[in-house]
């Protein structure tokens, strides 16, 4: 988690800093309190849309993980789970 939050990425010229979705995904970047399970809630989502990328799905326009929400839902709809099969 700690990589995650200090936005660092080693690349083939060595570690540096990046921006990158870590600082959104605290809650105090929205200027409430530091919660790690909402936190860490939003870590598993932005993991599950990314790697639904990585898998061919597009955004989506269901209530899903594919869809930009401002809520935590952490499931594929019917429409996309049936695409990764």
């Amino acid at each position: 988690m700690r990589e995650i939050e200090e936005d660092f990425v080693t690349t083939p010229q060595g570690i540096r800093r990046i921006s990158g979705p870590g600082r959104r995904l605290r809650p105090a970047f929205y200027g409430l309190s530091d919660k790690p399970t909402l936190y860490l809630q939003r870590v598993n989502k932005e993991a599950l849309h990314e790697l639904g990328h990585v898998l061919g799905l597009d955004h989506c326009t269901n209530y899903c993980v594919m869809r930009f929400s401002n809520t935590l839902t952490d499931t594929y709809c019917s429409a996309c789970h049936g695409r990764l099969r």
